[in-house]
């Protein structure tokens, strides 16, 4: 169990990155099916790490691997103008809860009045991207900008907890570059302005998604706040969960591992409490994810999109498979999706 505050607790501190373009409900959806528990294997004596199991009632019985799901971050501008993409970005089932929403932008107001929107639409946290290393948000001031920033992220959080009552969690990175990493300065800024939790990827803006993460900025974030540390980046299995946690991380955020292998929260959770390791999946088990990921998408996007979507997900799912590079080759020059699944069958 991971506590964020007396109204929050998640009952395992595994979460689901926000991830632009991935994380809408369909894969939400996709993602919740594939880590149900069916007999929570809670062993505290075997556990293999110090604080995973903290507070876990012994005889619990848990439902999901998956403690938190975090949408797709979502624009403040195009929100307050209701834009309907944007609303339609924040609707979620109820088997969803607890849920967080993500959002981004630069003026005040604006991330107040999207703030409100987020409480009013029933999430269960508010999180605020200030981590986000695209140019197209970092240019209007949001994401990664944010960490330039400190005065005005004091003023934006205070303000925003001022006005809603959900707890509000912040992600961050390591800094802008390696010349001016200040993730520690920040953590510290946002645990005083009454946020709740605090995820960190540990890599720069300049970094994007290459190059290393800085463990030591990790363990230091640990030692310097009080909040619930989130750990992010690089975790694709146990041994990489295991060492986060040995950081002193209360929690794990995974995201593109997850494309590679939907069932990572299910297989970090049982090995951590002392059950099975990892699991190996047949290609049937593959096509057959597929075609419920197709399912679930034909409820919000239309043909093409959705096949953009499979390709997306076949992409990472069949790397290791044997013939997989061919197979991967052959369903990206797929038209449709009938034709997508011919292949692939």
């Amino acid at each position: 169990m991971l506590k964020i505050t007396d109204t929050l607790q998640l009952q395992t501190p595994l979460i689901l990155a926000p991830m632009s373009g991935i994380t809408n409900g369909a894969f939400r959806s996709l993602i919740f099916r594939e880590n149900k528990i069916v007999n929570s294997p809670i062993n505290v004596s075997n556990s293999q790490t110090n604080n995973f199991l903290t507070n876990v009632d012994p005889t619990s019985e848990i439902e999901n691997a998956v403690g938190l799901m975090v949408t797709e971050f979502v624009s403040v501008e195009a929100l307050i103008r209701n834009n309907q993409r944007c609303l339609q970005m924040l609707k979620f089932l109820p088997t969803e809860k607890p849920i967080a929403i993500q959002i981004f932008g630069y003026e005040i107001n604006h991330m107040v009045q999207a703030a409100k929107m987020v409480e009013e639409f029933g999430a269960d946290l508010l999180d605020i991207n200030c981590g986000c290393p695209v140019p197209k948000v970092v240019r209007r001031g949001g994401g990664a900008e944010l960490m330039r920033q400190p005065g005005h992220l004091r003023k934006m959080l205070s303000a925003i907890k001022k006005e809603i009552k959900i707890p509000i969690g912040v992600k961050i990175r390591s800094g802008w570059d390696e010349a001016h990493k200040n993730a520690i300065e920040i953590a510290k800024l946002v645990e005083a302005e009454g946020a709740s939790m605090l995820t960190i990827h540990a890599r720069t803006k300049v970094q994007g998604y290459s190059g290393k993460v800085d463990y030591n900025i990790v363990e230091e974030i640990c030692k310097s706040i009080s909040i619930p540390t989130i750990g992010s980046g690089d975790i694709c299995d146990i041994e990489d969960a295991k060492f986060y946690l040995g950081l002193g991380v209360r929690g794990l955020m995974i995201g593109r591992a997850s494309l590679k292998n939907p069932w990572v929260f299910k297989d970090i959770f049982n090995a951590l409490c002392g059950a099975v390791e990892q699991e190996s999946r047949s290609y049937q088990e593959i096509v057959r994810i597929l075609r419920d990921y197709n399912f679930l998408l034909q409820n919000d996007l239309p043909e093409k999109a959705i096949l953009g979507r499979l390709k997306q997900l076949v992409a990472q799912i069949t790397k290791g498979q044997v013939g997989g590079t061919k197979l991967r080759a052959a369903l990206c020059q797929a038209k449709t999706t009938e034709q997508f699944f011919e292949l692939l069958c």
